[in-house]
């Protein structure tokens, strides 16, 4: 993989972007904010006061990271911390900036056979859950919340592999229903949560860690790899997300603007 990377970055001129050639602005943005309409929002607000056209395409993150990489698209919106900057130091992505973070949170039934409220950390509700053997609802869809779990059994030293761990290639929806019929526990982002939290026989038991703060960023893709890049119009969004007016419509979700 790191020599075909490197052929893909010395080799600029031979590759072309999405962007650019019809005057769309292409933006592959993370599934786990679909169902909060903020998405929506931001991009009719954004085409109504730039004039520009824009595609959005919601997919899981690696999907979006796939899309920057084979240069499918101008912007990716994404909350997967590492493999956004090992795009960025492979050439594919430029000018990144924290446009927003909300939390995850851990979920499970409102007994709690696990103990997981009295747990100080994340990590130590995830032993707490391997320890009793109670089930988990594990997300393996590729999304930030998927790779955000997988991190912390990991740092919780249970593993990803445990009996416990029941894997979904459901988006946040469907595991959180899953959960919900199975009495189980999982990790959600909040506005997913909230969102359902009427239809469901779930309860939010920890929250608050700092495993469990949420970043999203944005980010161009790089006209140095991918010429027809519409890189001014990735940069105008940037900016546009950082704004007063995007924010204004942050109450649609559980999150909060990151300053600039």
């Amino acid at each position: 993989m790191p020599a075909l990377l490197l052929a893909f970055i010395v080799l600029p001129a031979l590759l072309s972007g999405c962007g650019g050639g019809d005057g769309t602005l292409v933006i592959a943005a993370a599934n786990d904010l679909e169902g909060s309409g903020i998405l929506q929002v931001w991009v009719k607000d954004f085409q109504a006061r730039s004039g520009r056209r824009v595609e959005l395409i919601v997919v899981p993150d690696e999907e979006a990271f796939a899309m920057a990489r084979h240069g499918e698209c101008d912007l990716i919106l994404t909350h997967i911390a590492d493999l956004k900057e090992e795009l960025e130091r492979s050439g594919y992505l430029e000018g990144s900036r924290e446009v927003m973070r909300g939390d995850f949170v851990v979920l499970g039934p409102p007994e709690d056979p696990a103990g997981v409220r009295e747990a100080g950390s994340a990590t130590d509700a995830f032993k707490k859950i391997a320890e009793a053997g109670q089930t988990f609802i594990l997300r393996f869809d590729g999304s930030g919340t998927a790779s955000r779990q997988n991190l912390i059994w990991s740092l919780s030293g249970a593993g990803t592999t445990g009996e416990w761990l029941l894997p979904t290639q459901g988006d946040a929806e469907e595991s959180l229903r899953e959960a919900s019929r199975e009495g189980a526990y999982t990790l959600a982002g909040r506005g997913s949560y909230e969102r359902l939290a009427s239809e469901l026989e779930l309860e939010i038991l920890l929250q608050g860690d700092e495993e469990l703060v949420d970043i999203y960023h944005a980010a161009a893709v790089s006209v140095m790899t991918y010429p027809d890049t519409d890189q001014d119009g990735a940069l105008e969004l940037i900016e546009y997300l950082l704004s007063e007016n995007a924010r204004s419509v942050m109450g649609l979700g559980a999150w909060t603007p990151s300053g600039e």
